[in-house]
């Protein structure tokens, strides 16, 4: 794995954290749309990445009382 990745470049671009190399770009966000969302910043010249795995629709449930029930991902930004 180490070697595969060595051949990958990892960069910022307008929000976005993209792996790339002379042959190809991956935009990771747009890739993982369905299943994660993608956080990307740039700071003191480093990228800062955080990948959250998306929470299934399936597993939300109604409550007793037939009202919807929330979702509290208590998601870290930046």
């Amino acid at each position: 794995m180490i070697e595969i990745l060595a051949q990958f470049n990892f960069t910022e671009r307008d929000g976005d954290f993209i792996i790339w190399n002379k042959n190809q770009s991956v935009n990771v966000g747009q890739s993982l749309s369905m299943k994660a969302t993608v956080q990307t910043r740039r700071y003191d010249g480093k990228i800062g990445v955080i990948i959250t795995k998306a929470v299934a629709c399936c597993a939300l449930r109604q409550s007793g009382d037939g009202k919807p029930l929330t979702v509290d991902q208590n998601r870290r930004g930046f």
